[in-house]
């Protein structure tokens, strides 16, 4: 009775068990499940698949978005210490992150195409260092084309 009393905040908890249920049951696939969630969350756990197909755990990626999530479900670490472009930009980074991408030349770099904050030295990396290496959704992933290369 109290937390009705003073108003206390819930969180609806039925819809996120119906939802489970559902998946479970087989009545939604996984992508339509993750998407209830998200509905980017299948692009990026493609995305994250195919950097681990192809890296090893000590190649490192950069995610140029809002999505540093993809770090975690690829496990593979980024080159400097922003994970989320927003910190780069909010922070001053940018010079920061060029010299990390520099030094470690990560193996992937994926690119958010819905991500409207301008990364200054971003485009000179990619045509000078990366090829591009395909897309999902609004995920661009671009392949280092130096020495560590597939």
């Amino acid at each position: 009775y109290s937390l009705f009393a003073i108003k206390f905040w819930y969180y609806p908890l039925l819809p996120y068990y119906r939802n489970y249920i559902s998946f479970v049951t087989g009545q939604k696939n996984k992508d339509a499940y993750f998407s209830s969630f998200d509905p980017r969350l299948p692009s990026m756990y493609a995305v994250s698949e195919k950097i681990a197909a192809s890296t090893t755990s000590d190649d490192r990626i950069f995610v140029w978005g809002d999505y540093p999530m993809i770090y975690a479900l690829s496990r593979r670490l980024p080159p400097g210490r922003y994970t989320s472009s927003y910190h780069i930009k909010d922070f001053g980074g940018f010079a920061e992150t060029t010299a990390a991408i520099e030094k470690v030349s990560p193996k992937y770099i994926i690119v958010d195409t819905r991500y409207t904050s301008v990364y200054p030295d971003l485009a000179g990396i990619l045509s000078d260092e990366y090829i591009h290496a395909g897309r999902f959704d609004d995920f661009v992933i671009y392949r280092f084309s130096g020495k560590h290369s597939l």
